[in-house]
């Protein structure tokens, strides 16, 4: 197992399994060195071994092309919650001015109906009550 070292976990899992096939189908062991064998069947044996590794290839080779489009959208999702949070912080920051320039809006006109108010309301009171009192106290 000591060259299946360079695979990750799930192509090591995968190649374990169909070795543990063919070992339980006995059509071959496994473990035999192949370049030794003298047996007629031993090509037979080369072509089989052959096609396990073409298998094992293409299976990793599936294994990354997965890997490679999940990290694709794993990137365009996060393009895309990045550009909803952009959009999302605009909206505040806009709002946020909004409430700001319209208060901005009211405050002056606010202040200004309070003097125009105190002019026509409270002042004419006043000098009327103390001229009221003025006059009582004099006669």
């Amino acid at each position: 197992m000591h060259r299946l070292a360079a695979f990750d976990e799930k192509t090591r899992a995968i190649i374990y399994s169909d070795v543990q096939k063919m070992r339980k189908s006995r059509k071959y062991d496994v473990d035999q060195d192949f370049s030794e064998t003298s047996d007629e069947n031993s090509e037979a044996e080369m072509l089989k071994l052959m096609d396990l590794q073409r298998k094992i290839s293409k299976k990793f080779q599936n294994h990354q092309a997965n890997q490679n489009i999940a990290s694709q959208v794993l990137k365009e999702l996060s393009e895309k919650n990045q550009y909803e949070d952009n959009y999302q912080n605009y909206r505040e920051d806009d709002e946020n001015q909004d409430s700001l320039s319209l208060s901005s809006q009211i405050l002056p006109k606010l202040q200004l109906f309070i003097k125009y108010l105190f002019v026509i309301f409270v002042f004419p009171w006043l000098f009327s009550t103390i001229t009221r009192y003025f006059l009582d106290n004099v006669s």
